[in-house]
């Protein structure tokens, strides 16, 4: 797995959901979020993500991504914070 393609990817995906309003987060609370993306490598990465609600106007973003590689099985989980509090 390359590690910083691998990176760009979930930093991405995470990206994705930080520009969610707090309402549309709050709807995937308690889902887990996964795809599959290619990176320019050709490798096929797998993405998890979910969001944690730690109070009304703040919230956790954490995912993980992999390469389904068997053997060489990596992991990198990352975290975003989402706060609205001084959003209007």
């Amino acid at each position: 797995m390359d590690r910083q393609e691998a990176y760009r990817i979930l930093t991405g995906e995470m990206q994705k959901l930080s520009k969610f309003q707090r309402r549309q987060l709050e709807l995937v609370c308690e889902d887990k979020i996964d795809v599959d993306r290619r990176g320019d490598s050709g490798t096929l990465y797998h993405v998890e993500i979910g969001v944690e609600k730690k109070s009304d106007n703040q919230f956790v973003v954490a995912g993980s991504i992999h390469d389904n590689s068997g053997y060489r099985f990596s992991l990198l989980e990352e975290r975003l914070e989402v706060d609205f509090t001084d959003k209007r």
